[in-house]
């Protein structure tokens, strides 16, 4: 094993999907996901915010419901207070 800066690397050592963090244990849902209306529900009340893929805050709130209806179609990431998920508005 040996350190780039701060990349790591094991040789030998296989990467695979199950090596990948998944929402799946936080105990939210965001459905539908892809939506073609705009409008998430969130199987759980809570704050969320959600961001641009460049970064930028397009709105926030609290709740169940995420209505991306005034922004333009395409990918964006919701926080929440227990997790990250990717919405993807079509």
């Amino acid at each position: 094993m040996f350190n780039i800066n701060w990349w790591q690397f094991t040789p030998n050592e296989a990467l695979g999907v199950d090596d990948y963090p998944t929402n799946e244990n936080d105990g939210i849902l965001v459905y539908p996901n892809p939506s073609s209306t705009g409008l998430f529900t969130l199987s759980k009340e809570t704050n969320w915010k959600v961001f641009s893929l460049s970064g930028q805050k397009a709105m926030e709130g609290k709740g169940n419901k995420i209505y991306l209806t005034g922004l333009a179609k395409g990918f964006y990431s919701c926080w929440t207070e227990f997790s990250t998920h990717k919405l993807i508005y079509k």
